[in-house]
């Protein structure tokens, strides 16, 4: 399947092949709403997975359930 990137998509992504330890980070002039709707189809297409938040990793979201913060982690299919 050919999967096309919108440009916040391709940068996002792309800074985060330039890190050590290929975090996603929150893109700074994207309202979160809007983030937020990146995320699924980055996940579903299989580019990143969550990570549990630890220090120093740039947080993605929260999950009100759990209580917990989580982070974006490249794959090796990105």
């Amino acid at each position: 399947m050919n999967f096309k990137f919108i440009p916040t998509q391709r940068n996002i992504l792309s800074v985060a092949v330039q890190r050590r330890e290929r975090f996603v980070g929150h893109p700074a002039k994207v309202y979160s709403s809007a983030a937020q709707t990146l995320e699924p189809r980055l996940i579903a297409e299989g580019f990143v997975h969550e990570a549990k938040e630890k220090n120093a990793r740039p947080i993605w979201g929260h999950d009100k359930e759990s209580d917990h913060y989580y982070a974006l982690k490249l794959t090796q299919k990105a």
